[in-house]
This record gives C-alpha cells, structure tokens and sequence, in this order.
C-alpha cells in the first residue's frame, strides 16, 4: 500500500508529478519495517516513488497513413456519427455527379475556401505513412491506378490488413491524421497547409472496384460505428475512408508535443511519462 503525498499539476505547461510513500501496518508514517535490519538497531526505513508525465497535442510526428482531412469534416464532427470521406480530386467533390458521398466543402471565418474530403500525403520512402510537421507545407500525391482501379497508395496492404484484423476481432482502429485548412492544386501537384491533427477511427474503406475485398476494401457496405445506429457506405465509383472522429489519448512514441488545450485541437492528444 501507499500513500499519496504530493502531486504537482501545472495543466498550462501539461506536466504532472505524483510522489508517494510507504504505507505498512504497524510501521511508522511513510516507512516499511525491515525484518533483518532490526537486529541491527534498524526496524523500519522511510521509502517513496515519485513519478512523472507531460501531455500535449501532437504537432509533429509520423502517421500511419498518407492522408490529411479537411476541416470541413472535422471542425463540428468530434464524437459524432460515421461519416463517408472521399478524395478532394474525385469528380464528385467537383460536383461532376451527385454520388451521396460526396464531401462538401466550406468557407472559413478568415473567408477562405476549402474543399471537401481528404488529400492524398506525399509518402515517406518505402514506407505506408509519412511524417508530418504542421509547421511546414505538406505536398500531395496521387496514387490512383487507372489500370487497376485501385486508389490505395503503395506500402500500405500491412497496415489495412492490420486495420481489418482489429475491427474484425473487436477492437478499434484509431489514427493519429493530419487536418488541412488549405489546399492548392491538385494529386501529386498539391500542397496542404496543416493546422492539427485529429484522431479517427476507421471502421471501413474502399479504395478498389470490389467489395469487402481486403486489403483495399473492407467493411465498406454497411459499417456501423461503436455505440451509433448509423450506417454509412461506400459502393459503386466510391473511393473512400469510413469512419468517426474521436477523443483520444495516444500514448504512441515519435511525436513532438504541441499546445496543451484539452485534447488537442479536435480530439487528439499525446501523453508519456518522463520519469
């Protein structure tokens, strides 16, 4: 057993310290009784632990897959329903069609426009995922196949079936994305500008012509969300990511540690301990 003896809380610079002491039957305050020692003249001794954590919202750090999402989604959509997020460039986010999926897009208080849906990350080497910096302008990519269909970018069938294997066994698939609040041009030629990240919970996809075909589709005709009755999918000329937005606390390595307003910005937050 023991005893709580001083935390230090400090939520502006997202620090907090515990100390705590030995609490034993019949020794005195703070200490444990030593069996062998007594014989020496010493019965007890005073024993304590102090530990340590920082928390913060992640401005910098890797992604486990190379897409960003538009505010637009994001900004009211914390701990709400399933939604269906389509690539910006699709004809239906230029309104070429009225596939129901498609992502509209907003006008900021500032008065910009953005669009709809998600962007394709330019990826690191070799790698699914890229890593991020909401300090500095992230490019885009396209990875759509016209020969295949497939829209997935490359590297990524371990993390999908990685995905599809958690779901399926009943747990939760959530991902540290970035969030953009500005976007010029378009595929490979695009460039982001990156305000937060937010966490998100993949309940489906479909970045392929077929169904419920791993790795590029999965769940994707009638996923239901954790503790929603709704249902949201993606069929036909679909391509997208199903899924809500979430309040998270990561506990995952490699991220650089932001402001510490209470779990970041939408939804995402980073804690660890120091000591």
């Amino acid at each position: 057993m023991s005893n709580v003896n001083n935390i230090q809380l400090s939520t502006t610079a997202g620090t907090v310290s515990v100390t705590t002491t030995a609490k034993e039957n019949g020794a005195p305050d703070n200490s444990v009784s030593l069996f062998f020692a007594a014989v020496l003249g010493i019965p007890s001794m005073q024993v304590a632990a102090k530990s340590s954590a920082v928390w913060g919202s992640p401005s910098k750090g890797p992604t486990a897959f190379p897409l960003a999402f538009s505010i637009c989604q994001v900004q009211t959509m914390v701990d709400k329903g399933l939604q269906v997020l389509q690539n910006k460039d699709s004809s239906s986010n230029q309104n070429k069609d009225s596939t129901k999926n498609a992502n509209p897009g907003c006008t900021l208080p500032s008065g910009g426009t953005v669009p709809g849906g998600f962007g394709w990350l330019a990826q690191d080497a070799g790698k699914c995922g890229a890593s991020i910096d909401l300090s500095v302008n992230e490019s885009g990519s396209d990875p759509t196949n016209t020969k295949t269909g497939n829209s997935a970018p490359s590297n990524c069938e371990a993390t999908l079936n990685g995905w599809a294997a958690d779901i399926t066994a009943g747990r939760k698939a959530v991902v540290l994305l970035p969030v953009f609040d500005k976007a010029t041009g378009t595929g490979a030629g695009a460039v982001y500008h990156l305000t937060a990240f937010a966490a998100f919970n993949v309940v489906g996809w479909k970045f392929s012509g077929q169904d419920n075909t791993t790795p590029y589709s999965f769940n994707n005709t009638a996923p239901k969300g954790s503790g929603s009755a709704a249902t949201a999918t993606c069929t036909g000329d679909c391509r997208g990511i199903i899924g809500q937005f979430v309040t998270y606390v990561s506990l995952a390595d490699g991220f650089t540690l932001g402001p510490t307003n209470p779990y970041g910005q939408y939804g995402a937050s980073i804690a660890r301990l120091t000591l």
